[in-house]
């Protein structure tokens, strides 16, 4: 399952969206009956980034939601977790696009709570990373946009 969703992740980043969506229904499928809750995030993550990237907006609202309910804020132990890790920023960006863009802001800033109450340093990394872009470019903004957090997981 693992290295499907795999697959599934590396035909998103290629744009290949048609089999990146059918290779996620099959680790969806395979998840649910397996009981996997971490493949299942990351496939519900992978089918909510195809649908955001190819216009199905709602359909992507309910993955990244579902994405995010799984997996919740934590460490990755799998290739699903990490890559649901990516789930709430997402769904805040569709819930933006959807037009609702108090309560994107609103969900961006719980996750970020969350994450720092979990004390994940990728969890809070990944927040900040997608809250504030600048953050990776160097920006002087960096310190208002960490508010509080000292160092990166690749600051060690």
């Amino acid at each position: 399952m693992e290295a499907l969703l795999a697959l599934a992740n590396l035909r998103t980043n290629r744009r290949d969206f048609g089999l990146a969506r059918e290779l996620g229904e099959r680790v969806l499928a395979m998840a649910q009956q397996a009981e996997v809750p971490e493949i299942l995030a990351g496939a519900h993550l992978t089918l909510g980034y195809v649908g955001l990237a190819t216009g199905q907006f709602r359909a992507a609202r309910e993955h990244l939601e579902r994405a995010v309910e799984l997996f919740g804020a934590g460490p990755a132990h799998n290739f699903g977790s990490y890559l649901a890790q990516n789930a709430p920023q997402l769904l805040a960006a569709a819930l933006t696009i959807l037009g609702y863009p108090v309560t994107g802001l609103v969900k961006a800033q719980e996750f970020l709570a969350t994450a720092r109450r979990s004390s994940d340093q990728n969890s809070i990394y990944v927040s900040l990373a997608q809250r504030c872009p600048e953050k990776n470019k160097g920006c002087r903004k960096t310190k208002h946009c960490a508010n509080g957090v000292q160092a990166s997981p690749f600051d060690y």
